[in-house]
């Protein structure tokens, strides 16, 4: 069960890319296993050695990068960790509207619809099993987290400035 303290290290979409072959080159994509670096979606690039910079949005006209799902990113890869804060358990429909605002459900996008409802419609809409709907009120784990400044994968985690 994940308490508080604990290290989570966020995942996301990335294409892996291996070592330029020469000086001022782009790097080129390479298989998961022998990338140097990871390129994220907004040009972000994660290296093995912890370093990261910014970067140009990758260019794919010629589908030439791979891109993997987050599910996927090695731990290396990762430039965001979370030290989570809190963990307790409550019933679904305890949540606010200010806990569906900070999911990112705002007032103004469908005005005519609650944060709220709009939170209770997507959960239905992905969690349709009978004990999951938010008719059923289902016990959920609430964590609250603060974002780490992490200067390698192995490090450990310092609070973000």
């Amino acid at each position: 069960m994940i308490k508080s303290g604990d290290l989570l290290w966020v995942q996301e979409a990335f294409a892996p890319l291996g070592r330029p072959e020469a000086i001022g080159r782009r790097p080129e994509p390479a298989p998961l296993a022998a990338a140097d670096c990871a390129v994220m979606r907004d040009g972000w690039r994660q290296y093995r050695g912890g370093r990261g910079e910014a970067s140009a949005v990758p260019d794919n006209s010629f589908g030439r990068i791979k891109w993997f799902q987050a599910v996927h990113m090695p731990r290396w890869a990762s430039r965001i960790a979370l030290t989570v804060e809190d963990m307790r358990i409550e019933s679904l429909q305890f949540m606010t509207k200010n806990d569906a605002v900070l999911e990112g459900y705002a007032s103004g996008l469908r005005f005519w619809e609650s944060p709220i409802d709009q939170y209770r419609k997507h959960w239905d809409a992905i969690r349709g099993t009978e004990g999951e709907r938010w008719f059923d009120n289902p016990a959920v784990v609430v964590l609250s987290f603060s974002r780490c400044a992490v200067p390698s994968p192995t490090s450990v985690c310092r609070t973000a400035p």
